[in-house]
């Protein structure tokens, strides 16, 4: 494949990644998109030489995982503790457990925030490194965006 392949791979992929909403099938459109992009950032890779624009794009795509199973995992236990609270009466075991459960919930979504932060920095170091590499200053600003955009998430 050459950049001109994975310019369209890319460009369709990122805009089935924006269709997730749509009901029933939205989840695969996002999941296809994924992929796509993924095969177009390994393909630029590929061409320009550049084994480091996808081992980035690849821990960045680890971690966001990482941050996506922390908080399912996190929000089922929440959500266990949160019943076996009110099963055991909530008002017998007073403001204190409530408040541990909120702190909960809370420290969780900070982790889940803060490996988002790290896995969208390496989002930004491989698009940084397209950019330098195919003169493309579009993907600089990308980069640039969704790291601001993953620190702006929280606010």
């Amino acid at each position: 494949m050459d950049l001109k392949t994975a310019k369209l791979m890319g460009g369709i992929g990122a805009i089935l990644t924006l269709l997730s909403f749509i009901p029933s099938i939205g989840w695969l459109l996002s999941i296809v998109g994924f992929v796509l992009v993924l095969l177009a950032v390994k393909t630029i890779s590929d061409e320009v030489k550049e084994s480091k624009i996808f081992s980035d794009y690849l821990v960045a795509v680890v971690l966001s995982v990482v941050s996506v199973l922390v908080l399912f995992f996190g929000g089922i236990a929440s959500i266990f503790g949160i019943m076996r609270m009110f099963m055991q009466g909530a008002w017998s075991m007073g403001l204190r457990s409530g408040a541990f459960s909120a702190l909960g919930i809370i420290l969780l979504l900070l982790v889940a925030w803060v490996i988002s932060i790290i896995g969208s920095y390496f989002i930004k170091s491989s698009f940084d490194e397209i950019s330098k590499k195919t003169g493309e200053k579009n993907f600089k600003t990308a980069g640039l965006l969704l790291f601001l955009g993953a620190i702006l998430l929280i606010a």
